[in-house]
């Protein structure tokens, strides 16, 4: 518990300190938009994501380590700034021989007593909705509910040469439960479909285990449930797939103008003057650019017309 405190504090200090940055380089990038924009569009969003999980509650089987190892694989299709998403992960626990010894040493147990123990695991598979938020930097949140298939381990502690356990906790008439899990990161941009980013998360779930224990006066092996809660931490990387990069104007023409095609975005007309002129524009045009004045000539009609029907004077006049 002092660990999972532990990292639980520290995490959060990391992930608070890590939004205030975040708030400043978006805010930072703000007066650089027309040079640059990451602009958020309707896109699948797929990630994995290696970390931790932290025990929070003290219902694990003894022995077992507060820490897991943990990994989430995701996929999002995002509606501009809000989407919905379906989640999968594991998180493998493990039974340590020093907590053993300690326990057998707590409960009086004979030093010498056969152990035999298997480690506990927890897998999901999860649906919800999720929402992010900013351009550069974004900030987003999940909140999912599905199903766990949980296995609380097992520990079965027996007396040299006794037919029957002192103690023993297994898992109990089913391993397959409802949760949720909620979830926060922030996302660095590695290029405009690729991200990195850190994150925490919490889930909830409930285990059943059968427990005999001699010395607390449990003879017959008892049914328990009991509330599972983690806490995880990671990173990860996630790529981005069917989105539209941001508008560009750094002196390039958006893309090629063929005959009936468009460009979308901002076009610098000295390099759309030398694009054939069948093709059609749209978007805004920087009149600032070199060769505007060329372009204005060829997409804007003569300001004098010729009528056929309107003489001259001097014609009138003999």
């Amino acid at each position: 518990m002092h660990i999972a405190k532990s990292a639980l504090i520290t995490i959060a200090s990391a992930f608070a300190a890590a939004f205030v940055y975040a708030q400043q380089i978006n805010s930072n990038n703000q007066g650089l938009s027309q040079k640059y924009s990451n602009t958020i569009t309707d896109a699948w969003t797929f990630s994995v994501n290696p970390g931790l999980g932290f025990v929070v509650n003290s219902h694990a089987t003894p022995g077992t380590a507060d820490s897991r190892i943990a990994t989430n694989f995701s996929g999002r299709y995002y509606f501009g700034n809000f989407g919905l998403g379906i989640s999968g992960g594991f998180m493998a626990g493990r039974i340590t021989n020093n907590a053993v010894n300690t326990f057998l040493s707590e409960r009086n147990f004979p030093t010498d007593a056969t152990v035999v123990k298997s480690n506990p695991s927890n897998n999901y598979l999860l649906f919800g909705p999720a929402v992010r938020f900013g351009k550069k930097v974004q900030v987003g949140a999940e909140l999912s509910g599905g199903l766990f298939l949980n296995d609380a381990g097992s520990l079965t502690i027996t007396p040299q040469g006794s037919p029957r356990s002192l103690y023993n906790l297994e898992n109990g008439n089913k391993n397959l439960f409802p949760g949720f899990s909620g979830n926060i990161h922030i996302d660095y941009p590695i290029n405009h479909s690729t991200r990195f980013f850190i994150s925490t998360g919490y889930l909830q779930t409930k285990t059943s285990t059968r427990i005999l224990d001699m010395k607390q006066g449990i003879d017959i092996p008892r049914l328990q449930n009991q509330d599972l809660q983690l806490f995880t931490a990671g990173i990860g990387i996630s790529k981005t797939f069917g989105g539209r990069k941001g508008g560009i104007s750094d002196g390039l023409s958006a893309g090629k103008i063929k005959n009936g095609g468009m460009v979308k975005g901002n076009i610098n007309v000295g390099n759309a003057y030398r694009t054939e002129q069948k093709g059609s524009l749209k978007g805004k045009i920087m009149d600032n650019a070199p060769g505007t004045a060329n372009f204005r000539a060829l997409r804007e009609p003569p300001t004098e017309t010729y009528n056929p029907w309107e003489m001259d004077d001097d014609v009138e006049g003999t």
